[in-house]
């Protein structure tokens, strides 16, 4: 977990094997809107750090600024209730 209360992916192989969808990259100044949409719609959501790999031959120049301050959004379909599956707002009324 982390501040925007859903999961980390360490690499891409974690992603496929865990059943995730790429849905698109995000300034992190929006990450908490795209999970917020995605958990309100039924979407498990999760983040992963972009990395060098993630980027062409053509792209290295701008590989060290846009990985600080870029993630990927994946998805996939809930698969329960447990905490990590809710929004803030939901954590919020459970624990109030």
């Amino acid at each position: 977990m982390n501040d925007w209360g859903c999961r980390v992916l360490q690499d891409a192989g974690e992603s496929e094997a865990g059943g995730w969808k790429r849905r698109h990259t995000v300034d992190v100044a929006r990450v908490q809107e795209s999970i917020d949409l995605y958990q309100s719609i039924g979407f498990d959501v999760a983040i992963r750090y972009l990395t060098p790999e993630d980027f062409g031959v053509e792209c290295q120049a701008c590989e060290v600024k846009t990985s600080c301050s870029y993630v990927l959004i994946y998805t996939r379909r809930r698969t329960s209730g447990c905490p990590e599956n809710m929004s803030n707002r939901q954590r919020e009324v459970a624990n109030s």
